[in-house]
C-alpha cells in the first residue's frame, strides 16, 4: 500500500463511520419526533425533481389517494439545481407547472424566494424521485430530513449490473434511509450488507418487492402522438446513454450517431425516434466531447429528416408501446420496455458487467450488438419482419413479471402500514 493509500484509507474509513453515527442519532430524533406528531393518518411526501421518474413512484401515490389510512402530498422541487444552488433565478417551477397541467393536487417548495419546510407538513415518510442530495437545496438533503421523517429508498430504475450500484446507492444520501424499497434482489442485498448493524436491529430496513414503474408500463398510458412523422414501416427507440464513462456502462452516441442518419437515409421504410438520457447533450458539453454548437446542430439534424425526431417528452409509456424496436444501452429503461414484449437490441459497450439475475433473463432473449454493424444486421433483419427470438420473448415476459412485479405498490403500501409509528 502506498504512502498516500496508508494515509486515505484510516481518513476515509473514519469519515464513513462518522456518517454513519451520525445518520443513527438523525433515526433515533426522528423517532421522539415521530411519537408525538399524534397524525391520524400515515401522512407520506412524495419529492418530485425528475419527472421522467414520476411512473417509479406513481403507483404508490395512487394506491394511497383511494386509501383511508393515507394522505400523500406531491411536493415539486426545480430541476435545475447544482451543488444545492438553483440555477436559473426566475421564479419558475416547470416540475410544479407539470403537475398543475396534469391536474394534480400538488405542493410548490420554492416559497417566497426560500423553501418550503418540509417539517411542518409533519410527514411520516418521505420519498425522492432523485436521490442525491447535491441536487437538493440544502433543507432538504437527506440529513437534514432524516431528523424528522422517514425516508423510503426506491431508485428510479430497475439495476442491470451489479457493478454500477457502488455509485447509484451512494452513502452520502442511502445512510439516512430507513427503508429501502429494492428493484432487484441484488439491490435488497447490497443495501443489507452496506448498513448490517442498523439492520439486524431494526434501525434500518431493506425489502425486495420489485418496482412500482412496471405496473405503469402494463397500463400502457394516452398516445404522445410521437410516431406522427413515422411513414409506413418500422418505428425505431435510440436511447443513448448519458456517460462515455465505461465503469457506468459507456454510451452508443459517438458510435451511432452518424449511423442512425445514414441508415434512416438509406431505409426510408425505418424510423428512428431518437431519446437520449435528459442530461447527454449537456454533460458532454461539460466534459469537452461536444461543443454546445455541436449539440445544437445535432438536435436540429435530427428533426431536419422526415424519417428522424427527438423526443424530449417527460414520459415514454406510450412511446414504448406505440414502437416496434429499441437499441438501448445499459440502462434502467430496459426492463420498462421488455415489458411491451417488443425486440431489443442491447447495445454492449462493457462485456464483463456483472449482470444482475433479472438482467441476464432479459439479455437472454434480446439481440446483442457491440458495434454499428451488428446494429444494422439486427435493423435489416427485422425490418425483413423476421424476429426469431419473439416467442422466446414473450414467454420471458409472462415468466419474469409474473406475481411480485405486478404487486409492488401494494407490497410497500402493506409495510409501510406495518411500521408505522402506533
Amino acid at each position: 500500500m502506498s504512502i498516500r493509500n496508508t494515509v486515505l484509507f484510516p481518513y476515509h474509513y473514519a469519515k464513513l463511520t462518522y456518517a454513519r453515527l451520525t445518520a443513527k442519532k438523525a433515526f433515533s430524533e426522528c423517532e421522539k419526533y415521530q411519537k408525538l406528531l399524534g397524525n391520524q393518518k400515515i401522512r407520506v411526501g412524495f419529492i418530485i425533481q425528475y419527472i421522467q421518474s414520476w411512473s417509479k413512484v406513481k403507483p404508490i401515490y395512487e394506491l394511497m389517494k383511494k386509501d383511508s389510512s393515507f394522505e400523500p402530498f406531491i411536493i415539486c422541487v426545480p430541476f435545475e439545481i447544482k451543488n444545492h444552488k438553483l440555477t436559473v433565478n426566475d421564479g419558475s417551477n416547470g416540475v410544479y407547472d407539470y403537475f398543475i397541467e396534469n391536474k394534480y393536487k400538488a405542493i410548490n417548495a420554492r416559497k417566497n424566494g426560500g423553501w418550503l419546510n418540509l417539517k411542518k407538513l409533519r410527514l411520516n415518510y418521505v420519498f425522492y424521485s432523485r436521490p442525491y442530495n447535491k441536487v437538493m437545496p440544502k433543507e432538504y438533503i437527506s440529513d437534514n430530513v432524516a431528523k424528522y421523517t422517514r425516508i423510503c429508498g426506491l431508485l428510479y430504475g430497475l439495476h442491470i449490473t451489479k457493478d454500477i450500484m457502488p455509485t447509484v446507492m451512494n452513502n452520502d444520501f442511502d445512510k439516512n434511509i430507513f427503508i429501502n424499497f429494492a428493484s432487484v434482489k441484488e439491490e435488497a442485498d447490497y443495501f443489507r450488507n452496506a448498513y448490517i448493524g442498523n439492520c439486524r436491529k431494526g434501525i434500518q430496513h431493506s425489502c425486495f418487492y420489485g418496482i412500482p414503474a412496471l405496473q405503469c408500463m402494463f397500463e400502457k398510458g394516452e398516445s404522445n402522438n410521437l410516431w406522427e412523422f413515422a411513414r409506413n414501416g418500422l418505428k425505431v427507440l435510440w436511447t443513448p446513454r448519458w456517460t462515455s464513462d465505461m465503469s457506468l456502462g459507456g454510451t452508443s452516441f459517438f458510435e451511432l450517431k452518424d449511423f442512425i442518419f445514414d441508415y434512416a437515409q438509406n431505409n426510408r421504410n425505418i424510423n428512428f425516434l431518437i431519446r437520449p438520457h435528459p442530461l447527454m447533450f449537456d454533460h458532454f458539453v461539460e466534459t469537452g466531447e461536444m461543443t454546445a454548437k455541436e449539440a445544437e446542430e445535432y438536435r436540429v439534424k435530427i428533426d431536419s429528416h422526415e424519417n428522424t425526431s427527438l423526443d424530449t417528452k417527460k414520459e415514454y409509456i406510450s412511446t414504448f408501446w406505440e414502437s416496434d424496436a429499441i437499441v438501448a444501452d445499459v440502462s434502467g429503461i430496459i426492463p420498462d420496455y421488455f415489458v411491451t414484449g417488443k425486440p431489443i437490441i442491447y447495445y454492449e459497450k462493457n462485456p464483463d458487467f456483472d449482470y444482475t439475475e433479472l438482467a441476464r433473463d432479459i439479455f437472454s432473449v434480446c439481440y446483442i450488438a457491440h458495434n454499428a454493424n451488428d446494429v444494422k444486421k439486427y435493423l435489416d433483419m427485422l425490418a425483413s419482419g423476421n424476429d426469431p427470438l419473439k416467442e422466446k420473448r414473450k414467454q420471458k415476459v409472462k415468466e419474469v413479471y409474473e406475481g411480485l412485479y405486478k404487486t409492488s405498490a401494494q407490497n410497500i403500501c402493506k409495510k409501510l402500514k406495518e411500521l408505522a409509528v402506533k
